[in-house]
C-alpha cells in the first residue's frame, strides 16, 4: 500500500481478522455493485505495519464462483496503484 511516500506491501500470510473492527455509521452496509460490501474502519493500534489506523477498509466477498473477478480486481488495484505512484497524482 503506498502511504507518505512508501510501499508497505501486506504479505501474503498475513490475514488480519476484522471481526472487531467497527463499522462505518453512514455507509456499514455499501450497497453499490453486484455484491454487497462492507466498510470497516481499522483500530487506532495494530500490529501490522501496512493498516493505516483509524482508516476506512471496504471488504467485499469472494465467491468460489467468481474467481476470475476476484482476480481482475487485485490486478486492476495493483495495476492502477502503479500508474498513479509513476504519474504522482494524488491519492
Amino acid at each position: 500500500m503506498g502511504r507518505e511516500g512508501q510501499w508497505i506491501n501486506q504479505p501474503i500470510t498475513a490475514a488480519v481478522n476484522i471481526s472487531n473492527w467497527k463499522k462505518d455509521d453512514e455507509f456499514g452496509i455499501y450497497p453499490e455493485g453486484a455484491r454487497d460490501k462492507t466498510l470497516l474502519y481499522s483500530p487506532a493500534l495494530s500490529f501490522y505495519e501496512f493498516l493505516i489506523p483509524e482508516h476506512r477498509y471496504l471488504y467485499k466477498r469472494a465467491f468460489a464462483r467468481h474467481p476470475d473477478q476476484f482476480w481482475t480486481e487485485i490486478i486492476a488495484y495493483k495495476l492502477v496503484a502503479c500508474l498513479m505512484f509513476l504519474c504522482r497524482l494524488p491519492l
